[in-house]
């Protein structure tokens, strides 16, 4: 398993573990930011190109609110359920899907499943576009270690910034997740 910290204000307030095994990912995530964040364990299977064909996600969400989320390809049909909707729809009008309660990890998920795609980008479930750039590669762990800062635009009304290794995984994102052997390197990304 590879552990990430989770930072605020130059704090440690979380956690973000994942054990990766070939397609089977496993994502055990954890914040208390003065009393309140998201405690949930996820679920999600990868197909050869990347893409989700399973996603589950337990827990509890930021404030508190219980979190029972699902998503699963069969066919050319996928369906799924989080706190916000439910749906099926076919594969032809998306693929990708994009969480309604994931964890910071869903960001390499995504990245690596566009960067596969034609274009580097795709039709997202349960609807709109999200596609991928890299915008500059960075240099961590002293210079021993070369990411790649990707944008991420379609997923909120801001892009996400993710910070990936030579090999997809994940190393940091802009927004306070950083893998705990990198956490030196909290305040540069």
């Amino acid at each position: 398993p590879v552990r990430y910290d989770v930072m605020a204000n130059g704090e440690t307030v979380g956690w973000l573990v994942v054990d990766r095994d070939g397609q089977e990912v496993a994502i055990d995530y954890h914040v208390d930011n003065n009393g309140r964040g998201p405690k949930h364990r996820e679920q999600v299977t990868l197909d050869a190109d990347a893409y989700p064909v399973s996603w589950t996600i337990k827990g509890t969400s930021l404030f508190g609110a219980a979190i029972d989320e699902s998503f699963v390809r069969e066919g050319q049909t996928v369906r799924w359920v989080s706190q916000a909707d439910r749906g099926e729809m076919p594969v032809s009008q998306g693929r990708l899907y994009v969480a309604n309660d994931a964890s910071p990890y869903s960001l390499a998920l995504y990245a690596n499943a566009l960067k596969q795609a034609e274009g580097q980008a795709a039709d997202a479930v349960p609807g709109g576009r999200i596609s991928l750039a890299a915008v500059q590669d960075v240099a961590l762990d002293g210079g021993r270690l070369t990411g790649t800062v990707y944008r991420l635009t379609g997923l909120n009304l801001a892009p996400g910034y993710v910070v990936l290794d030579q090999a997809g995984e994940l190393l940091g994102d802009l927004g306070g997740v950083i893998r705990a052997d990198l956490a030196d390197d909290a305040p540069r990304l």
